[in-house]
């Protein structure tokens, strides 16, 4: 399962890769350190580059970095992946064993399943003859998800009720007031966050993440001929994609689009433009 677990990162690598080079070679090159040989060659002009240069491509993690930019539904933030990254690195640069397990072989592969969806590729076709295996895998790993969630969202209403159990309904509004409850601290001009019952207590929670564009369809007019259509950044309207949820009242906390899924939380939110600036005075 060890060595499963490091060929598991090099393919997650190497997907990763295919798809950026598809969109264009030069994004697989080290951002500010790319050498001028490497740039020739990836930008289709490798009769100019140095003899016997080799080019110097990004890491795993900084593949995978790119591919969450350019995949919108790729939602795996990076410390969920580390496990992966750690076990293909250590082996690779350091000839460690990878001290890693089925857990991190099913993570890899729900990965890969994420960015063959973004690419409308079939996972049969992919996998060939191992696509019943992979299948197994990757339930697997959603079944352990919803058994730790519902775990984590019975102990989080057992807290709930130590704190606030014995206060009244009319107790509990006014506790609610507390700047700690009504807006927690983490929430900040650079870290955005909106609203949502809490899945435990039924209390007020916050989805977390980052403010994104919604477009839309706008007819232009234009002298003669059909009127074109340009896609515009909505200016009603945007979405939060949400990266984890955090509840005040029962320390309720979960990280990532699994364990939003498993909890029936929602990883998208749409919002008004007019709101967020009047709650953060950000203008997005």
């Amino acid at each position: 399962m060890d060595l499963a677990a490091l060929h598991a990162g090099v393919m997650l690598e190497h997907l990763s890769k295919a798809h950026l080079v598809g969109l264009h070679p030069v994004y697989i090159l080290r951002g500010d350190k790319a050498d001028f040989d490497s740039l020739l060659k990836a930008c289709g002009h490798p009769e100019f580059a140095s003899p016997n240069h080799q080019t110097k491509t990004i890491s795993l993690s900084e593949a995978l970095q790119r591919i969450a930019k350019v995949l919108p539904k790729f939602k795996f933030a990076q410390a969920e992946l580390k496990h992966v990254v750690d076990a293909r690195d250590g082996a690779v640069h350091a000839a460690l064993r990878p001290d890693a397990g089925a857990g991190t072989v099913r993570l890899a592969l729900t990965a890969v399943g994420q960015i063959l969806d973004a690419l409308d590729v079939d996972p049969a076709e992919f996998w060939g003859g191992y696509a019943d295996t992979a299948r197994v895998l990757v339930a697997e790993r959603a079944d352990s998800i919803g058994t730790a969630v519902r775990l984590r969202l019975a102990e989080a209403g057992r807290i709930f009720a130590m704190r606030f159990g014995h206060l009244s309904t009319a107790q509990l509004a006014e506790v609610a007031e507390a700047p700690g409850l009504a807006f927690p601290a983490f929430i900040t001009n650079e870290t955005h966050a909106e609203e949502q019952r809490c899945p435990a207590c039924s209390h007020k929670g916050w989805l977390v993440g980052f403010y994104g564009a919604v477009y839309e369809a706008v007819t232009v007019l234009a002298d003669g001929g059909d009127p074109p259509s340009q896609i515009r950044p909505s200016d009603a309207e945007a979405i939060l994609e949400a990266e984890r949820f955090v509840c005040p009242y029962c320390s309720l906390e979960l990280e990532g689009q699994e364990e939003l899924n498993a909890a029936d939380l929602p990883s998208i939110v749409f919002v008004r433009k007019s709101d967020v600036f009047h709650r953060l005075g950000v203008a997005l």
